[in-house]
């Protein structure tokens, strides 16, 4: 079995905070979750308290755009015949997961309403640092939104099926799901015994996560501003390379911890307010929890398996394709293969 199923590890210097997003001209009006999906907003409005004027909350929700990271392009299921005629086989695109999950991150950092309050670098570091987090944060309360009141049904064929539910207790379930998934996305039978042994550390550490995030049940409100915290540690965390992780210079560590603290008070203010909600110490003590799976996912080197474990991998849209704008690694891509024919 060819292990480039793994992916490099993405280096934050590739990518330009200086330079405006380009999903922000419209960010107030963007949502979480897309409008065309009844589901998806009668789901959230579960989670809202009371409306509330414009707030630093709200500004969250509207930039958050959390249906963009988890579809990531990369993981879209392609037909057989496009996959060979493209520059990128399968194997390129999900190396390249790690490239794309921090292009979208980048682009939700320039979108903060602190991002002006620091410098380009003190951003790259803070990012570089927690965006395992992000991305597991991101998954569990995607997961929690989609989450079907129905039983489970059963994982048995090699099928790739529509009706197929994540499980938030069962790690065996998660673990077929990912081998299903991953083998429609490559275009091949992925053995169960190979993703076993390769994820299910990760799988098993992912379903204790989102066990114990369910129990939260957390706002969209509470979510939004546990990212803001998240991304707001100034320390590195214990599983990145002290040598190889940069260091937020020490000029501006107080003044994050001070913005840090506005979303902790803006978190309980709002925990306050909320009936049967959960508790400061409940989502805080989760915390470490969400730590110790990113160490487990980050030297897994597999980081595609939150996204595919949450969602059944959409059908690549030709239409789409031509309407994005390019990413980065497809950029890159692009410029390397016309090098060659030249």
């Amino acid at each position: 079995m060819d292990t480039s199923c793994h992916q490099p590890v993405p280096d934050m210097a590739a990518y330009n905070l200086h330079e405006p997003s380009t999903s922000t001209a419209n960010c107030c009006c963007q949502e979480a979750f897309p409008k065309n999906s009844l589901r998806n907003s009668a789901f959230i409005d579960q989670f809202r308290v009371a409306p509330t004027s414009k707030n630093l909350i709200q500004e969250l929700i509207e930039v958050d755009r959390l249906d963009e990271l988890i579809n990531l392009k990369g993981l879209r299921i392609r037909p057989e015949h496009q996959n060979m005629d493209e520059n990128l086989t399968a194997y390129q695109r999900l190396s390249r997961i790690g490239d794309e999950v921090l292009e979208h991150l980048v682009d939700w950092t320039k979108t903060l309403p602190f991002y002006d309050d620091f410098p380009v670098e003190v951003h790259s570091c803070l990012l570089t640092q927690r965006w395992p987090e992000l991305v597991l944060l991101s998954a569990c309360f995607f997961a929690l939104c989609m989450q079907d009141e129905e039983n489970i049904l059963p994982v048995t064929s090699t099928t790739f099926e529509q009706n197929e539910t994540i499980s938030f207790t069962d790690a065996s379930i998660n673990l077929q799901l990912l081998q299903k998934r991953l083998s429609a996305v490559m275009h091949k039978n992925i053995p169960l015994d190979y993703i076993a042994k390769e994820a299910s550390s990760f799988v098993e550490s992912f379903t204790s996560l989102l066990n114990a995030f369910s129990q939260l049940n957390i706002t969209l409100e509470a979510y939004v501003c546990l990212k803001a915290i998240t991304f707001l540690h100034e320390c590195a965390p214990d599983y990145v390379d002290d040598e190889k992780c940069p260091k937020v210079p020490s000029a501006y560590v107080r003044r994050i911890s001070v913005v840090q603290e506005q979303f902790v008070k803006a978190l309980q203010i709002h925990l306050s307010q909320c009936q049967n909600g959960p508790r400061m110490t409940d989502i805080f003590n989760w915390i470490p929890t969400l730590q110790a799976t990113a160490s487990v996912l980050l030297k897994s080197k597999m980081f595609y398996m939150p996204f595919l474990i949450c969602k059944n991998p959409e059908p690549f849209s030709a239409e789409s394709s031509m309407n994005a704008s390019p990413t980065h690694s497809e950029t890159e891509s692009d410029d390397t293969h016309r090098n060659e024919q030249a």
